[in-house]
Order: C-alpha cells, then sequence, then structure tokens
C-alpha cells in the first residue's frame, strides 16, 4: 500500500469511529432518559402511597379509641 491509501484507509477508520461514537452517545442518553423516567415514576407512587398512609394515620388518630378497640379484633 502506498502512504495515501494507508492515510485514507485511517481516515475511512476514523469516519466509522466517529459514527459508532455518534450512535453510542445517543443510545446513553435515551437509556438515561428511560433511567430517570422509571426512577421519577416511583418516586410519585411511594408519594402516593405515603399520602395515603398519612391520611389513614390521621383518620385514626381522630377516632375514638372505643372504636379504635373494636377495630383492632
Amino acid at each position: 500500500m502506498t502512504r495515501e491509501e494507508v492515510l485514507r484507509t485511517l481516515n475511512e477508520i476514523e469516519e466509522k469511529v466517529e459514527q459508532i461514537e455518534n450512535v453510542l452517545k445517543k443510545r446513553v442518553t435515551i437509556l438515561h432518559k428511560a433511567h430517570y423516567s422509571r426512577l421519577w415514576k416511583k418516586k410519585e407512587l411511594v408519594m402516593e402511597r405515603m399520602q395515603q398512609l398519612e391520611e389513614g394515620a390521621d383518620f385514626l388518630l381522630a377516632t375514638t379509641s372505643n372504636y379504635r378497640m373494636v377495630q383492632s379484633f
């Protein structure tokens, strides 16, 4: 191979590597967004459940002691 052919081949390889890097960057970005989205949904579900538990605790604390005793059986 001549020097020009080697340089041309190296340039082609470099271009392909850059294309692969760009594809990988896009995939990583998509994966990070998907992971963040899943975490956000889980957080929302946990917050909703905590709100329900707080409301239930407030309700139980507001009831009379006789009613709570009956509910415990």
